[in-house]
């Protein structure tokens, strides 16, 4: 049988045909992705928006204390589920609400009260969890020893790091008892007395500097991680403890060292108030775990009463999961 070519008409219906299905295909997936996008963020969102809202609770609940220490960051992950649903007002009202509660805390406490900036005639001191399975000691150890601080406070640290350190401070104060995790405070000016307070299997070490500017009265801190019911309460006794000692005082403080505990937790506004401790002007770096870097808790602190102090700095400490702190302190 005779067939007839196709014609010019032929081929230009069926162009139109397949350009229609093509424009049809592209503009069904973008309905089903605009529709989609909303669910998926606000799926993706809830366990964030979970964690900033339980912040309100953190007094009374050790879960939701837990979850206040990240609640920043939570309220941070939240922005982009905000831009997706900000057309559809009760989700973009909710995820809203979520990220103020997450955020109020952190808003608290940088307006908290501060010291004033140390002056030039400042003293270097330097605190840091060593982390006691630390598999780099060396390393760690070449890093510590070229801060090249005034006082440093050490947290985690070992008998055999004691032969390399004070190489290179002269005077310092050394809990070993295993029981405690090992502690130290090390100095290039006198320690005049120092006293290891058991803070229920944790050590405080307390110390009287006589530094050229004056007497010093120094804090090194490790406190029990909130990780369970029990450890939170021990951690609220280890600080109304600690909070007594610095009332106790009558030398400027510097309290430094491994809290596990954030500036924006209700426990650390407690104990600043009691203690009329104050943080450096600048915001508090985050130290813990290290790979978040600046995104980290901040549960490693340096605070002070009646001194000066500049904004804190972060150093990598190789090895440990913390990082660690400097700053500059002058004395009235």
């Amino acid at each position: 049988m005779k067939t007839n070519p196709p014609t010019a008409s032929s081929d230009t219906s069926a162009a139109v045909g397949n350009a229609d299905n093509q424009t049809f295909s592209i503009a069904f997936h973008r309905l089903l992705f605009a529709a989609a996008l909303p669910f998926a963020a606000i799926a993706l969102a809830t366990p964030f928006a979970a964690i900033a809202l339980a912040t309100p609770f953190a007094a009374w609940n050790w879960m939701a204390g837990l979850c206040l220490h990240l609640s920043w960051q939570a309220s941070l992950a939240l922005l982009p589920a905000l831009i997706a649903v900000r057309r559809q007002r009760g989700r973009a009202g909710f995820l809203l609400v979520a990220m103020m509660v997450g955020f109020w805390p952190w808003v608290l406490a940088a307006y908290a009260p501060r010291t004033p900036v140390a002056q030039h005639d400042s003293l270097k001191i330097a605190t840091g969890n060593l982390f006691d399975f630390n598999e780099q000691r060396s390393t760690m150890l070449d890093t510590i020893v070229h801060l090249d601080v005034d006082l440093l406070a050490v947290q985690e640290v070992l008998k055999e790091d004691e032969s390399v350190l004070t190489a290179h401070w002269p005077h310092a104060v050394w809990n070993h008892d295993r029981e405690l995790l090992g502690s130290a405070l090390l100095s290039r000016h006198p320690i005049i007395w120092s006293h290891i307070h058991d803070l229920e299997s944790f050590a405080l070490v307390e110390a009287l500097v006589r530094t050229p500017n004056g007497d010093l009265r120094v804090f090194v801190v490790h406190l029990a991680s909130p990780k369970r019911p029990r450890r939170t309460t021990i951690q609220d006794r280890q600080l109304i403890r600690l909070a007594q000692l610095v009332q106790a005082s009558t030398e400027p403080v510097i309290i430094a060292g491994d809290f596990n505990l954030s500036c924006g937790a209700p426990q650390w506004r407690r104990f600043v108030t009691t203690a009329q401790i104050q943080r450096p002007p600048g915001m508090s770096p985050g130290t813990w775990p290290t790979w978040l870097g600046h995104l980290g808790i901040d549960i490693d602190h340096i605070a002070g009463r009646g001194v000066g102090l500049s904004p804190l700095q972060a150093f990598t400490i190789p090895g440990s999961d913390h990082r660690g702190l400097i700053t500059q302190v002058s004395l009235p």
